[in-house]
């Protein structure tokens, strides 16, 4: 009862921890604004799902060069990174494959994340970024989440002078596009 009571904890805490970057956006008291280089935050979030990568026999390229920067909230913006390589690594296929990319304008970044999942249907596409809403039937309770980070990732992606799009087929996988303004809007 140890093991369920931490892993209950965890949980919990991951989800204040998002209401509390919500209660941050929403009155816009974002700080501690610095370069982040774009490889290195996936480096550092694919080695914190690694585990997950390997059991899940998953493949994953990532074709980001080591000097694309963008000046933002480090902590926003690796959330939204994170959030989108964890789904593609919880609804993509044991031994599938996942491709990261990233192109720079002179004025925004483009980040995708490509997976040969489990992918979406295009009706579900339209309330994917909606609150608490998932893409499979609320029934259904066979991934982990509450429908939340993606809306939250929308919230955070406008706040950062950018959008998020997702692409997406039945049983073809899904493209996230994450875009962001290089520099904060202000």
């Amino acid at each position: 009862s140890a093991r369920f009571f931490d892993e209950g904890y965890v949980r919990f805490n991951n989800i204040l921890e998002k209401f509390l970057l919500l209660g941050q956006i929403q009155t816009n008291n974002v700080e501690d604004i610095e370069n982040v280089n774009l490889r290195e935050v996936i480096d550092g979030l694919l080695a914190g799902l690694e585990p997950t990568i390997k059991t899940k026999k998953l493949t994953v390229q990532n074709n980001v060069n080591g000097l694309i920067f963008v000046k933002q909230n480090r902590a926003l913006f690796e959330f939204v990174i994170n959030s989108v390589i964890d789904n593609a690594i919880k609804f993509n296929a044991d031994g599938g494959t996942i491709t990261i990319s990233a192109d720079k304008s002179t004025s925004q970044m483009t980040i995708k994340v490509a997976d040969t999942g489990v992918g979406i249907p295009k009706d579900k596409l339209a309330q994917l970024f909606k609150p608490f809403s998932r893409a499979d039937s609320a029934l259904q309770f066979n991934y982990e989440g509450l429908g939340f980070s993606l809306f939250l990732d929308k919230i955070i992606t406008d706040y950062m002078g950018g959008d998020i799009i997702a692409t997406s087929a039945k049983d073809k996988g899904t493209n996230i596009t994450v875009k962001t303004a290089l520099s904060p809007i202000s």
